[in-house]
């Protein structure tokens, strides 16, 4: 019952974050107009982890480790920072002046990223179970995952006015191969077997 009560606060002050972004952008007022980014996405963040609580009896996100995963969420988004240094492909608008104020909301948007993959992939993960799928395999996945990973990078480099979508797919493939390689190691490890 506490918990539950718990998360109903959590969802009651989400909402009323998120209507705060929305009257502070509103208003105009300063410093706090500028973070709009961050109080529409840690309102959504904040949210779906209290309803995933609800009956899970525990939050996936707000918990002792959210320090750790807003350092490695800032991490992860910037090695797309970086990679647009070279491709121009966005740019951010309505920055504070204020050099503490600028740096200090990038670290808690980028600090989203993750967070708000993994609370989404959780709070749907329901749906997406009751569809039924034949799973197949592909024979040495993870060196055609990589390599074409590792490709689409290259030709980001060379082509970045045309193939730019290819930024938000590279990592994908790389991390997935990695991934697949190391939960292969894992269960031949462990239990002797590989999975399917």
């Amino acid at each position: 019952m506490g918990a539950t009560r718990q998360c109903v606060w959590l969802i009651i002050f989400s909402l009323l974050l998120h209507l705060a972004g929305y009257l502070m952008l509103f208003k105009k007022m300063e410093p706090f107009l500028y973070f709009f980014y961050l109080t529409s996405w840690w309102s959504y963040i904040f949210f779906i982890d209290a309803l995933v609580a609800i009956k899970t009896k525990r939050l996936l996100i707000l918990n002792r480790h959210l320090p750790f995963l807003i350092i490695v969420s800032c991490g992860f988004w910037c090695i797309f920072e970086i990679m647009n240094i070279g491709l121009k492909n966005w740019f951010y608008i309505n920055l504070p002046a204020e050099v503490y104020y600028r740096y200090t909301g990038y670290f808690f948007a980028y600090g989203t990223v993750i967070p708000a993959i993994y609370i989404t992939k959780t709070f749907s993960q329901p749906l997406f179970e009751k569809i039924k799928t034949k799973p197949f395999r592909i024979k040495h996945y993870p060196f055609y995952s990589i390599s074409l990973g590792i490709m689409f990078l290259f030709l980001i480099c060379l082509f970045p006015d045309h193939l730019f979508p290819l930024t938000w797919i590279f990592l994908a493939l790389i991390l997935d191969g990695c991934n697949y390689q190391r939960l292969h190691l894992v269960y031949e490890g462990l239990y002797g077997w590989k999975p399917r």
